[in-house]
């Protein structure tokens, strides 16, 4: 083999390198929460084997890093969750961590009183209809992405993401859906969301 298809071959070698690392990046990504929280009763080796055991591989090495150094997981956790949050919160006249602290309150916005926030100030070219629809895809991410975790895992996410000073959206009100006699169908449907349990 010439020189230069040496280094063809190894270029293909190191990008598959490459890649597995970026998929086992993106499973600790995904799973650091739950991790962190069978972290506390589970060795590092231990959680490798369970995770096996259920067909995903992820090295030793990659999650005793993971635990050794979170705040980098947690950062990562919360700038995903952090738009849909913003979302939430303003439309319902509350401080983004109030929000994200409390699933109960949550579940009562969306679930229970089947709000909606009309926001005075809106710009005359926003459609209700869009900032509708960005509201429930902002609770769904919410629902999906945040309060299915451990609730010890989203309290330490809290305590490691410095807290930034969101303006609070004044003029939000809250109100019945027009013309749908009533109020709007619930954001997310029961069971829509597998393993995430509701608030009895």
């Amino acid at each position: 083999m010439n020189q230069v298809k040496e280094l063809g071959a190894k270029l293909v070698q190191d990008s598959r390198l490459n890649s597995e690392l970026c998929t086992q990046r993106g499973v600790i990504f995904h799973l650091f929460p739950f991790i962190y929280e069978a972290s506390k009763r589970m060795s590092a080796r231990g959680i490798v084997r369970w995770l096996d055991a259920y067909g995903t591989k992820v090295s030793l090495a990659t999650v005793a890093k993971a635990l050794r150094n979170p705040q980098s997981y947690w950062q990562e956790i919360y700038e995903d969750i952090e738009p849909a949050a913003l979302v939430v919160a303003a439309g319902h006249n509350l401080a983004v961590r109030a929000l994200l602290a409390n699933h109960e309150l949550f579940f009562i916005l969306v679930h229970e009183q089947n709000t909606f926030p009309n926001l005075e100030g809106r710009l005359p070219h926003e459609n209700p209809q869009d900032r509708y629809d960005e509201y429930l895809d902002a609770c769904a991410k919410l629902q999906e992405d945040w309060f299915c975790l451990p609730p010890a895992s989203m309290e330490a996410c809290l305590a490691n993401v410095p807290e930034e000073d969101y303006p609070v959206v004044e003029s939000a009100t809250l109100l019945k859906s027009p013309g749908m006699g009533g109020g709007f169908p619930s954001v997310i449907n029961e069971g829509s969301v597998p393993n995430c349990p509701r608030i009895p």
